[in-house]
């Protein structure tokens, strides 16, 4: 599982990810979905990501989606035990 919640945001335009993903105290981040490194961004991807720096993690593999999701569920974590809450 990616995430805590996952929406499906590829069809929203404008160059956000294909998902938006939060996990308990983490607020959230896009994931773009592209088959492999050779994938190019598209014109609106590169002017959101221009806009938003870091609101954007690349996946290119079911493995870096594990990783993805691992880091998520630390960074929650960790906000979580900024916050006092565990």
């Amino acid at each position: 599982m990616l995430g805590d919640h996952v929406t499906d945001s590829s069809k929203w335009a404008g160059g956000a990810g294909d998902l938006y993903v939060s996990f308990g105290a983490f607020p959230g981040i896009f994931i773009e979905n592209k088959r492999d490194a050779k994938a190019d961004y598209t014109a609106a991807q590169i002017r959101f990501q221009r806009t938003h720096p870091h609101a954007v993690l690349r996946c290119e593999s079911e493995d870096q989606a594990i990783q993805q999701a691992k880091m998520i569920r630390k960074l929650a974590q960790a906000i979580a035990e900024a916050r006092g809450r565990i």
